[in-house]
């Protein structure tokens, strides 16, 4: 599963990359690089099962410390 997911964003940046290279929009491709690696890490936890808190109980924890 892990390395599905891997495959997918890669061939979604080899597919994408040339394009904003082509046009030469730098600001994009820090963009779509820092995305794509945020959805790539956040497709991995959940491939890989890992439980994350959600922030409504990280607020919650701070509301109560006041």
């Amino acid at each position: 599963m892990v390395i599905g997911v891997i495959l997918v964003f890669a061939i979604l940046m080899v597919i994408d990359i040339p394009y904003f290279l082509k046009n030469q929009n730098f600001k994009i491709i820090l963009a779509y690089s820092f995305l794509m690696t945020l959805g790539l890490a956040l497709s991995l936890i959940l491939a890989l099962d890992i439980s994350i808190t959600t922030p409504s109980q990280i607020i919650e924890s701070i509301v109560n410390m006041m």
